[in-house]
């Protein structure tokens, strides 16, 4: 640094340093420095100072104003080359700090003041956790508050089993051991299983979420599988051999009645086994108590209900051939047995849904009704014999509804309904999915037609009756359980 640069620099502080001690401000050289408080004060008005001639190198910045608090960035400090004679110390560059956020700009200088500079908020995010915390209060499956559903049922009940109501046997059998049960000529004509087979059959359900508390849903449905008939025929022109079989409860022996024998009489038998509609309906409070996407957990309780009723008849015709009856005399005669079952329970159970993958999924149910079955039971029989020129005489009773039986009897007891689902579906739409699935329903408890049958028979009683004791064939109320099982296919619509 030369000679006179270092006189001119002496001279520039020795000016500069009264004007910071009188004013805390630098030589008015066109910049002007104001100072704020906590409580910014309108400046005292002063009087006009002449102006010196400007310094050519002077300090161009002071210490910035600091607030106890509030961070402050840190000044910057930069030099830039003197332009004038080479070799002179170079000059400080001015210093211009940002300004606080909503506060006016502390410096008045000749460059224009930078723009506020506002503070970053720092917010903390983790997005896989906030989604997770969103599908347990609102699944995005609860888009939907609405649905429907419809199936084809194509289902099968267990068939019910007929005693040996008919038999035969073979030509040249003597009339006494004709058609008796135990006897080695003896075959079963209408025997076995009866009203069993596949049917056709329907489910419909609907629901909805409740829109202030959406884990809570309401689902009603109503199901139905048609009737199953099996019509069995037996026919003899009076040289075949037809029998109905009964024991004789008083003698203790197998008799049967002829209904074609040679010689004695022809005619034809019908069997009837009918299984009735199934009728089933619910009324459910759901619950989903797991839901993450993936898989869903609903809790059912409710109320259901169902219908089922059975019924065999049995019809003969006797065309007697012997002597002791008029030509052309026609004997019919015929036993009906019916049932009735109707339950009314608690229906409880779960449902799970699995996501397999985009579009596939897998369904289960587990369900168990508890309540009371009524159980009805109404026989009844009846015979007509038609001799030509004479009124018909009409009789009670016919082989094996008799007077001891026939008439209605009821009873209500405690029985279970278990259910058990399976169903694959595929998402078809956004909104609409296919399902296919099996399920299997036990009814446990119930009265069926054919078990009502009792082979055992007072001969006095048959018509025309002779006699009040013992009282067979007996009203049974004999229970059991029919399982139902079937194929659905159908079609979910949520809306």
């Amino acid at each position: 640094m030369g000679a006179r640069a270092w006189i001119a620099w002496t001279v520039a502080m020795a000016l500069a340093s009264p004007c910071l001690a009188q004013d805390a401000r630098p030589p008015d050289d066109g910049t002007v420095l104001e100072f704020r408080s906590a409580k910014p004060v309108a400046p005292a008005p002063r009087p006009p100072t002449p102006q010196p001639t400007p310094v050519a190198r002077t300090f161009a910045n002071a210490m910035p104003t600091i607030h106890v608090g509030r961070p402050q960035p840190l000044p910057h400090f930069g030099m830039e080359e003197s332009q004038d004679e080479p070799g002179q110390p170079p000059r400080p560059a001015p210093i211009t700090p940002p300004p606080l956020a909503g506060d006016p700009p502390r410096f008045r200088t000749g460059v224009v003041p930078q723009a506020p500079v506002s503070t970053p908020v720092l917010v903390e995010s983790n997005a896989p956790i906030a989604e997770w915390a969103s599908s347990l209060n609102r699944p995005a499956a609860m888009a939907n508050p609405f649905w429907v559903r419809g199936e084809y049922w194509l289902g099968w009940i267990e068939g019910m089993q007929l005693p040996a109501l008919v038999t035969t046997s073979t030509p040249g059998t003597p009339r006494a051991s004709a058609g008796l049960l135990g006897n080695p000529n003896t075959e079963f004509v209408i025997a076995g299983s009866a009203a069993g087979g596949t049917r056709s059959g329907f489910k419909f359900d609907t629901g909805f979420w409740f829109p202030r508390n959406d884990q809570l849903g309401l689902e009603a449905g109503v199901s139905m599988l048609e009737s199953r008939t099996t019509i069995f025929g037996a026919r003899s022109d009076g040289t075949q051999i037809l029998a109905r079989p009964f024991f004789d409860i008083v003698n203790t022996t197998q008799q049967a009645i002829l209904v074609g024998f040679p010689g004695v009489s022809a005619g034809r038998i019908d069997v009837s086994a009918t299984s009735g509609n199934f009728y089933e309906g619910h009324l459910d409070l759901i619950e989903r108590t797991v839901d993450n996407g993936s898989f869903r957990a609903e809790s059912i309780l409710g109320y259901r209900f169902y219908r089922y009723d059975e019924r065999v008849t049995i019809q003969q015709v006797a065309l007697p051939q012997e002597a002791a009856f008029i030509p052309g005399t026609v004997i019919q005669s015929f036993d009906d047995f019916r049932t009735r079952n109707e339950f009314h329970g608690v229906d409880m159970g779960v449902r799970f849904r699995f996501l397999l993958s985009e579009d596939w999924s897998l369904g289960l149910l587990a369900k168990v009704a508890v309540g009371r079955v009524s159980r009805e039971v109404d026989v009844a029989g009846g015979q007509q014999a038609f001799v030509p020129g004479q009124t018909a005489v009409v009789q009670q009773g016919g082989v094996l509804a008799l007077t001891s039986n026939i008439g209605s009897r009821g009873k209500t007891d405690w029985s279970v309904l278990p259910e058990f689902g399976v169903n694959l579906g595929y998402q078809m739409t956004s909104n609409l999915r296919f399902t296919l699935g099996y399920s299997l329903l036990v009814m446990q408890g119930i009265s069926r037609a054919s078990d009502q049958i009792d082979v055992n028979v007072n001969p006095a009683l048959l018509p025309p009756s002779a006699g009040t004791a013992p009282a067979f064939p007996g009203p049974l109320l004999r229970r059991d359980d029919v399982w139902i099982q079937g194929l659905r296919f159908g079609l979910e619509y949520e809306f």
